[in-house]
């Protein structure tokens, strides 16, 4: 699924269910769930899946560690960001309006 029929389906969506956040969860965790049935159809080796002292764990330590990172720093961003546009503007009507370009640099 390509990224505007994602947003399509979640706009759909949210006309009838109006909680985003978990209908964002609900669509992922169904992704998540489809990723790892059609990973398991096409390795069916289960010694592939062990994780041993090799490039395979590091691997996923540093993609983890990244991710940690990188939602760190965007959570920082957007709460600093936060706090400028209000002490600049004095009011919270601006604030939404970089949360969309946040969002936009995310994807």
């Amino acid at each position: 699924m390509t990224n505007v029929e994602f947003n399509v389906a979640q706009a759909k969506m949210s006309e009838r269910y109006p909680h985003p956040y978990s209908s964002t969860a609900l669509m992922s965790l169904m992704g998540a769930l489809l990723s790892v049935s059609y990973a398991f159809c096409v390795e069916r080796d289960l010694s592939q899946w062990r994780l041993g002292w090799n490039i395979r764990l590091l691997t996923v330590a540093y993609a983890v560690c990244m991710f940690i990172i990188l939602f760190l720093f965007l959570f920082g961003l957007t709460c600093w960001l936060d706090i400028y546009i209000v002490t600049q503007f004095h009011s919270w009507e601006h604030v939404g309006t970089h949360r969309s370009l946040t969002i936009m640099i995310c994807r």
